[in-house]
């Protein structure tokens, strides 16, 4: 087998972002050649190159596309999603650094992790975020987006995920909130009925998408059971095209000037939380 090493990024875009740190930071400390495999499917729709620039090769395969290339590479992984029970694995949330493992650059490495490592400080995920720039179009939308609606710390970020959410975040106390404050709100929602109302408000500013997340078989609620494109089965029936995931990286960089409410435990709002840490956007 040729020698590479893969980090594959799959899932939401958040989850996506986390497995691609973490994959930068073991490839720092695993010299040797590298490739990013963001596969475009009902989790994200978009592909890596529409939102950010990345110095590494890119491709685009399924995770079955590696089922028969187990014995090639040592997994360090989250979860064996497809059961392919390699010889070599580890589970990420079992060690404490990748240097306990003592790796060495002679096997090929296959990283995927959704959330970031607890062992990476603050500063390795800043050092690896510096090394993935946000696409032109995208942060040129998102900074005129700010500089139009005075978006800084001053600014409440509410972020309102509903969809595959369902009722974890209560939207309506959140308006109740808005609608008696003062203050100047900036709301992100995946729903557009959310999104519309929030609008409505003068003191609420809200990024109108042209897409919204959809349900991937409309005859299910968000949260039946559903098989994704690999086989996999989970109880959100979600599907994220192009434009949706494009425009929810604009929440995201928005979000992150604001002064950010703990709305729920999604990774899309951790990620804004540490976009905000690191200053990403400037």
């Amino acid at each position: 087998m040729k020698k590479q090493n893969i980090i594959f990024c799959d899932g939401g875009l958040a989850n996506r972002l986390n497995s691609l740190i973490g994959g930068l930071k073991l490839a720092e400390i695993i010299k040797g050649e590298w490739i990013i495999c963001w596969p475009i499917n009902e989790w994200c729709g978009s592909a890596l190159e529409d939102l950010f620039n990345v110095d590494l090769p890119i491709i685009n395969e399924k995770l079955s596309f590696f089922q028969e290339k187990i014995e090639g590479f040592f997994f360090i992984m989250h979860e064996d999603q497809l059961n392919f029970k390699p010889k070599m694995h580890i589970n990420v949330n079992a060690i404490t650094s990748f240097e306990c493992l003592n790796l060495t650059s002679e096997l090929n490495y296959f990283y995927y992790n959704n959330l970031i490592p607890k062992f990476l400080s603050i500063k390795d995920i800043s050092d690896m975020l510096k090394l993935i720039s946000v696409n032109h179009k995208i942060k040129e939308k998102a900074s005129n987006f700010i500089k139009k609606y005075n978006i800084c710390n001053d600014t409440i970020g509410l972020h309102i995920r509903k969809t595959d959410f369902g009722d974890l975040v209560n939207d309506e106390e959140l308006f109740k909130l808005a609608l008696e404050s003062e203050s100047v709100f900036f709301v992100c929602t995946d729903d557009p009925v959310v999104s519309k109302k929030f609008s409505k408000l003068k003191n609420c500013n809200v990024y109108l998408h042209a897409d919204y997340v959809e349900k991937r078989d409309d005859n299910l609620n968000w949260n039946d059971l559903v098989s994704d494109n690999v086989g996999r089965l989970y109880n959100f029936n979600v599907a994220r095209n192009s434009e949706s995931v494009s425009a929810a990286l604009i929440d995201l960089l928005i979000l992150s000037k604001t002064k950010i409410v703990n709305t729920s435990h999604s990774t899309f709002l951790k990620m804004a939380i540490t976009f905000k840490q690191i200053n990403y956007i400037d």
